[in-house]
């Protein structure tokens, strides 16, 4: 893949899919997932479904950015000098990498996953200590690849503080994708770390990722074929109209539903050949993210409509 096309088309990317979303009461959602061409393109598309304005930007980290982590009694921790520069999504005016790819093509994203459970970092060195608001910074700026990270991941234990902004202490899943193809899940289970692969690259909220892909089971029978017309006695039964293989897809908001939505549009999507090609799908699988909000103005009684991208 190309490296320089590939931070191109993620700028874009990430100004069309990872606005802060506009809804009518607090939201925390994410979906995440690659889209990849004939041509050898891979593309990371994310939502950020929040219920709250973050205020997010696009910086730009150099190489050799020398950086140090701190323990949970704000002692230096996990060091390391940045092999390659990346670009990243910040937060709340904070020097944060929510999501980010470098110029190696490595992409890694945070989503919101209630339940999680860091890890009990008092008895480990210092120097395999990292605080999860610089996780993000840590992966992208020494890694290339999710095998990379998969190692890198099994010498350090992450913890994570309390914030005020994110009403406690930010529960978090990442996505990881490279520019092979290759993606994977990290989650902390129970004070535990795991990793997942993740042949299927789509990733939502709770519960956790081995759930979801149990879950898939359930839809097997989606197809993108229309069902053939059968006879029951002397009548004949025929689906009534385009889109019947998709009979049973679930249709609400919730994390289970969106990976499966998601899964399926990847699955059934037509391949395509090219970045631009690849791009244009990525957006078509976003549209569902795409809320018609109609909004009253109470101080002058006008109804308005505004189309949004809620992610």
């Amino acid at each position: 893949m190309n490296t320089r096309l590939s931070l191109k088309f993620l700028a874009s990317l990430f100004t069309a899919l990872s606005l802060t979303g506009l809804a009518l009461e607090a939201s925390v959602a994410c979906t995440d997932f690659m889209v990849k061409t004939s041509d050898g393109t891979k593309i990371v598309g994310r939502s950020m479904e929040w219920g709250a304005d973050l205020k997010s930007n696009i910086r730009k980290y150099p190489r050799e950015q020398e950086r140090t982590s701190t323990t949970p009694d704000n002692k230096p921790a996990l060091s390391w000098k940045s092999k390659y520069g990346y670009i990243a999504l910040d937060a709340n005016n904070m020097p944060l990498a929510i999501d980010g790819m470098n110029e190696k093509g490595l992409s890694v994203g945070m989503l919101w996953m209630p339940g999680t459970i860091y890890q009990d970092v008092t008895a480990t060195p210092a120097a395999n200590v990292i605080n999860l608001l610089d996780l993000d910074h840590w992966l992208l700026g020494n890694f290339t690849s999710v095998a990379e990270v998969k190692d890198a991941m099994a010498k350090v234990k992450v913890w994570a503080p309390q914030m005020a902004e994110w009403g406690g202490t930010p529960t978090a899943h990442l996505a990881i994708h490279d520019a092979s193809g290759a993606s994977a899940v990290i989650e902390f289970t129970n004070g535990q770390q795991k990793i997942y692969d993740n042949t299927a690259t789509v990733l939502t909220n709770a519960p956790t990722f081995d759930w979801h892909k149990t879950n898939l089971s359930n839809y097997v029978n989606i197809s993108a074929s229309n069902a053939e017309p059968i006879r029951v006695r002397d009548t004949i039964l025929a689906p009534p109209g385009q889109g019947g293989g998709f009979l049973g897809i679930p249709g609400d908001w919730t994390p289970p539903s969106r990976f499966v939505r998601t899964c399926a549009m990847l699955g059934f999507a037509k391949p395509v050949v090219d970045a631009k090609a690849g791009v244009n799908l990525t957006l078509h699988i976003s549209m569902p993210w795409i809320f018609l909000l109609v909004m009253l103005d109470r101080q002058t009684s006008k109804l308005t409509t505004a189309i949004t991208p809620n992610g």
